[in-house]
């Protein structure tokens, strides 16, 4: 029996009997239990976190100083190794309180979003240039890119 803390997050559906199909439904985290109906070796059931994403716009970032990379955007979750202070990443996705990244290896993590640093690449005023007669006004807007 397979079964997701949280369905809201991801649902889980056998798909054998020894395999499950796991579809992400927002970002979040849960837990995803296996149980058999009779002990195995003294265990009737185990358990994996889940780590379910967002999509966003490819952004490259760089790290503000040493930081541990995770298999989950949990606090609990299994490091992946640290990456130094001003490693260049692609952030590629969130889930919550984490970003969960590209580094420049191939490899995949996630982090605390606390931990990087995003350039701004680009700002835009509204206007370049404007004249104004005396006592009136005209609202100036900017655009920061990421």
């Amino acid at each position: 029996t397979w079964v997701s803390t949280q369905e809201s997050i991801a649902k889980v559906s056998s798909s054998g009997k020894r395999k499950a199909e796991n579809t992400g439904k927002k970002a979040g985290t849960t837990k995803i239990t296996v149980s058999a109906d009779e002990a195995v070796s003294g265990t009737s059931g185990v358990s994996t976190t889940v780590s379910v994403w967002t999509g966003v716009t490819e952004t490259g970032a760089v790290t503000k100083s040493d930081v541990a990379g995770k298999k989950g955007a949990v606090y609990e979750a299994e490091s992946t190794g640290t990456l130094a202070a001003d490693t260049k990443v692609k952030i590629i996705g969130q889930c919550g309180s984490y970003y969960y990244i590209k580094q420049e290896d191939g490899n995949f993590a996630f982090v605390e979003k606390v931990s990087l640093r995003i350039p701004v690449t680009s700002v835009t005023l509204n206007k370049e240039e404007l004249t104004l007669g005396i006592g009136k006004s005209f609202p100036l807007s900017v655009e920061i890119e990421p």
